[in-house]
């Protein structure tokens, strides 16, 4: 939150490079000006300004088709859509707001239309609505219960004092559904022995987040979301890849590799013209790892410069902590979808058929950009106060354990309600 117009334009500023960049240093050289109209300390100026000089002309117009071909899958997050939804009207701007409720409405999944034939409302009534404050989405539903995804929770780290305590709000406003019981955390699929790992390795004050933990949602197949990986290519497909001979042990595992992740439904049947090859490496234990050779579609692949941080300015934030909880996503890239339409450049050949990903595989090049990206995303108003992150893995700091305690819960609420 910002408390004023010269905060909001001066942490803006931040982020402006190039023509943008060298637009705004003569407006910083004199940064001590308080006149209310100076460009730093008028929002509505600097806002108009920048997007004048700067902002794409044709943005509306490619605003508007998106915003009316908008919809929410049956089997979708609300909160997704309504993010969407909100994104791209304040793109549009001057609609109205019946305009704008004719359309979300549109798009709404049909089990929601029903909940919504009395309530016309305001735009930002419908919303509330939706958001499930006035009582109206069934919060215990299987229909709402977010998806989620299985962690696992590192054992804490006691080092030898400096953030204060930090709020961590929910991305998303709308009531979370919090299974009431430890049997209603799990999925019927999931083995007694699994829960009973868990039960042991998760710390008592984190039992009511045990579904964040579960092995088979870890195995569902994510929904889409804004952050679904992009593969786009520069210049012409890659070539087609060869289909290597395999070993017996080798085959094997291949014919395990397809059927489990078709099950998954991580893959699926590929008739794309071009595929990469698939090969097996030695692991150091001396079995055998699977791997999809993607050089040649990552040479055609334009790279993702999505910024990841060093290592050591990472660590610099948490000087003077005592705890560093630690959690690593399981399955981590297969966590986040292939954006809708490049499947088929993620397809690979095999003596038993071409099949494609729907999920990101390891081996393309922009991936760890992505799930950065992702997770960067999920706990951007946390970061550098509660928690670090560096591609896949999340680590928290706390100083004192009270804090610590409801900082890794909040995080774990996080997860459950965004992966």
């Amino acid at each position: 939150n910002f408390f004023s117009d010269r905060k909001k334009v001066l942490y803006s500023t931040l982020f402006l490079i190039g023509r943008a960049g060298k637009w705004i240093e003569p407006y910083l050289s004199n940064i001590s000006n308080e006149d209310p109209s100076y460009l730093l300390n008028n929002w509505p100026l600097f806002e108009y300004q920048l997007f004048t000089l700067f902002g794409d002309p044709n943005e509306v117009r490619k605003a508007e088709p998106e915003l009316e071909n908008l919809r929410m899958r049956e089997s979708g997050h609300l909160s997704l859509y309504i993010a969407d939804s909100r994104s791209l009207m304040s793109r549009i701007g001057d609609w109205g707001e019946r305009a704008y409720i004719h359309v979300y409405r549109r798009g709404l999944a049909l089990r929601l239309l029903d909940q919504l034939a009395f309530h016309p409302g305001t735009f930002d009534t419908l919303q509330k609505l939706m958001d499930g404050s006035s009582g109206i989405l069934p919060s215990a539903s299987n229909d709402f219960a977010t998806s989620v995804n299985s962690v696992a929770l590192v054992g804490e780290i006691k080092t030898p004092s400096l953030p204060s305590s930090v709020h961590i709000p929910s991305i998303i406003p709308s009531q979370a559904y919090v299974p009431s019981s430890l049997e209603e955390q799990w999925d019927e699929e999931e083995e007694p022995e699994a829960i009973e790992t868990v039960l042991k390795v998760v710390p008592p004050a984190y039992h009511q987040y045990l579904d964040v933990f579960s092995k088979v949602k870890a195995e569902k197949l994510p929904l889409h979301c804004a952050c679904d990986h992009h593969i786009e290519l520069e210049g012409h497909l890659p070539p087609v890849g060869v289909i290597y001979s395999l070993s017996n042990q080798e085959s094997e595992i291949l014919r395990a590799y397809i059927s489990e992740n078709l099950e998954k439904g991580f893959i699926r049947p590929s008739s794309f013209s071009t595929g990469a090859p698939v090969l097996f490496v030695k692991k150091k234990d001396g079995g055998l790892c699977l791997c999809v050779d993607y050089h040649k579609l990552n040479d055609f692949t334009r790279k993702n410069r999505y910024p990841v941080p060093p290592m050591n300015q990472l660590l610099t934030v948490c000087s003077g902590s005592t705890i560093f909880p630690k959690i690593d996503l399981c399955g981590a890239y297969n966590l986040l979808r292939i954006k809708e339409g490049d499947e088929r450049l993620t397809a690979f050949r095999t003596k038993y058929g071409s099949y494609e990903y729907l999920v990101m595989p390891f081996g393309l090049t922009n991936a760890p950009a992505s799930f950065h990206n992702l997770v960067n995303d999920i706990f951007s108003d946390s970061l550098d106060f509660v928690v670090l992150v560096y591609l896949d893995d999340i680590m928290i700091f706390s100083i004192p354990e009270e804090k610590h305690v409801k900082h890794v819960a909040s995080v774990l609420q996080r997860l459950r309600e965004n992966i």
